[in-house]
């Protein structure tokens, strides 16, 4: 049974230098309300491996942490509807508005696409209206992607780096 899913707020501030998108929350997210909680996801062991560093503990943390080092996060679907978690059943999505996130002025200079899905979701709904960033497509942190987890993570690692506060 196809359920309404919808976004999160994104987690980003006026210092946020790089916007990575997804598509939209799982179920597990959505039952706690937090970004990439699902056991099998692995975007915040990624992204703490950038700095060399383990995930903190709690979701706080590790939101605050993300603004510390310029990151913000978002889901490229605003609402949508789903049976399960998998992507390949995203139906009647609608766009968050990019608006005022990515309008000039904006310290984003990048935005990543955490898979190939959330690229293909925001070059349907939105496509790549904004000249001033750069467009990334980085793997799945999706448990289901095919790519070790530890390739995976150097190329998380090489391709941010020269965006983010690495201090």
């Amino acid at each position: 049974m196809a359920i309404v899913i919808k976004s999160f707020d994104a987690v980003r501030d006026e210092h946020s230098r790089v916007l990575i998108l997804g598509t939209a929350p799982g179920r597990e997210s959505l039952d706690l309300e937090e970004y990439y909680a699902g056991r099998n996801n692995e975007f915040w062991p990624t992204i703490y491996s950038i700095f060399d560093l383990e995930p903190a503990e709690t979701y706080p943390e590790r939101k605050a942490f993300l603004l510390q080092k310029n990151i913000a996060i978002w889901d490229v679907a605003r609402e949508c509807t789903r049976e399960g978690s998998s992507d390949r059943r995203l139906r009647n999505v609608s766009a968050n508005n990019f608006t005022g996130v990515l309008d000039e002025p904006t310290n984003i200079k990048c935005v990543c696409f955490n898979g190939q899905k959330a690229l293909s979701l925001f070059m349907g709904c939105i496509g790549l209206k904004w000249s001033s960033v750069s467009y990334i497509l980085l793997p799945s942190t999706n448990g289901a992607s095919s790519m070790h987890v530890e390739l995976k993570k150097q190329f998380w690692k090489a391709t941010l780096k020269p965006f983010l506060n690495t201090k």
